[in-house]
């Protein structure tokens, strides 16, 4: 059996629960057994549960963490016998939580408080769809009428917007989408990235350029505004990649594999890790940093080589321009890597 999780997130009024709502029309239309976990807070806070009952940030989000994982392991649990593919869609994911925290430190000390690995969290969903909010997109339309449990000024929810999509960053599949257009047209933008998914056809069309910066240029991207993660990417036999990714000490695995018919990756366990590396030829490997973050509603990647810095991102259609980040000094010729 196989459980694709599809993770929708995004800032206040994002319209999250209208674009679940028709991909799990459209997607069971088509024959497919989709499960839909719907967002942990308003279900926490429509029960009775609001945070101001609570003693402190941290034990509310304790009682977050709970629930949702144990919503997730859940259903996963019980999905488990049945012989067919199944698409579990998420109202916001684990992740999520990070960017209610004023202090990332405290998210960590929850963390660990719970023995779980951010790494881990972040790699175990296959695909995320970050719905920018009105607040950040069309602020005159924002409002809160849609969900009681809502409480956020357009101030807040614009500040929440880019915190969320930055917790997400470094994901493998997150992709961005700009509430600014109808409903209709974001939705069919939506099916299409999830479908080509689905159907292991996610193919990426990346630009990339080498760029003059080495690490020190970003001295002002830290924890609370992008992720920066140690990578190994293991070259195998038989268009298999494998990437090691370490994130505050703690390591996830995701394989990877494309040709001119299919491109897909899965997480994968430690000991399917060294099954694999057993069972193949590796033929070459390189390390790098990766700083990801979002600015201007654009994901960026930044690869840090021994050598040389190399700068990619995947065009945002529904973005009017890239802007790209102001520290970003290009080599001379703007070498462009094709990839």
């Amino acid at each position: 059996m196989e459980i694709c999780k599809i993770v929708f997130t995004g800032g206040p009024c994002a319209g999250k629960t209208t674009q679940i709502k028709l991909v799990k029309e459209y997607l069971e239309k088509k024959g497919y057994k989709v499960i839909t976990v719907s967002e942990t807070a308003t279900d926490v806070i429509n029960s009775g549960i609001e945070f101001k009952f609570i003693d402190s940030l941290m034990n509310f989000q304790n009682i977050m963490l709970k629930v949702q994982d144990f919503k997730e392991r859940l259903y996963q649990e019980e999905l488990g016998y049945r012989d067919e593919k199944i698409i579990m869609l998420f109202d916001r994911g684990i992740i999520d939580n990070k960017a209610y925290f004023e202090n990332y430190k405290d998210f960590d000390f929850m963390m660990k408080t719970h023995n779980k690995s951010e790494i881990d969290i972040l790699d175990n969903y296959d695909l995320v769809i970050d719905l920018l909010s009105l607040a950040s997109c069309s602020p005159e339309r924002y409002n809160l009428s849609s969900n009681l449990a809502r409480t956020e000024t357009v101030e807040i929810a614009t500040k929440l917007d880019e915190k969320t999509s930055n917790v997400w960053a470094g994901h493998k599949n997150l992709y961005l989408f700009n509430s600014n257009v109808s409903i209709e047209e974001e939705f069919k933008l939506i099916i299409d990235k999830i479908e080509n998914f689905i159907e292991k056809k996610n193919f990426k069309k990346i630009e990339s350029f080498e760029i003059e910066n080495n690490l020190e240029d970003f001295e002002s991207y830290n924890d609370n505004n992008s992720r920066l993660i140690n990578v190994e990417k293991i070259f195998l036999d038989n268009n298999y990649v494998i990437y090691r990714r370490t994130y505050k000490g703690k390591v996830s695995y995701i394989l990877n594999y494309e040709d001119e018919v299919k491109s897909y990756d899965k997480k994968i366990t430690f000991e399917e890790y060294i099954e694999f590396i057993n069972r193949h030829d590796i033929i070459n490997s390189e390390m790098y940093l990766s700083l990801n973050f979002v600015r201007n509603k654009q994901l960026f990647e930044i690869k840090f080589y021994f050598d040389r810095a190399v700068l990619e991102y995947e065009e945002n259609k529904m973005n009017d321009k890239i802007e790209l980040p102001e520290e970003i000094k290009f080599c001379k010729a703007k070498q462009n890597v094709l990839r």
